[in-house]
């Protein structure tokens, strides 16, 4: 993982291998502070600052790079909470009569990490009546624009 270390100038990182992370899985996203990059684990899927809950982020895994400033979801974190996705590939599927086929699309020679763009944003679960929201838990979510 020195690659990771390297592209946003971080001291040593450790992140075991994983084959397949999936939506609402979490997955390591570099995130800047200050011009310097900082590597976090975040959940797949955003979940908006003002959400009544969690259950719709399966549904915000991807944003629509031309429209993403005006969307009520994604449009405070295009303004001030962007990121890069870290990954060494991903699936794109095939649908051939019934038959679905993944075919794994890499950097050249399958070397080398590719970033992608993306937004980010921590929301709280609302506290229960008459707790204060130091109380509330904390999920930090995110999403890959796309084109």
């Amino acid at each position: 993982m020195g690659e990771i270390a390297d592209l946003v100038r971080l001291g040593r990182v450790d992140l075991p291998p994983r084959y397949n992370i999936a939506p609402t899985q979490e997955a390591p996203v570099v995130v800047g502070y200050e011009g310097r990059g900082s590597l976090s684990r975040m959940r797949w899927g955003l979940v908006p600052h003002w959400a009544r809950d969690a259950e719709g982020a399966a549904k915000l895994i991807n944003a629509r790079s031309e429209t993403a400033a005006e969307k009520p979801a994604f449009r405070n974190a295009f303004r001030l909470r962007r990121c890069l996705v870290i990954a060494d590939g991903w699936f794109e599927w095939q649908t051939l009569g019934r038959a679905k086929l993944p075919w794994r699309v890499c950097a050249a020679r399958g070397e080398g990490l590719l970033t992608f763009a993306g937004l980010h944003e921590s929301w709280r679960h609302p506290p229960p009546p008459g707790m204060g929201a130091v109380d509330a838990d904390r999920l930090d979510t995110f999403t890959i624009l796309k084109k």
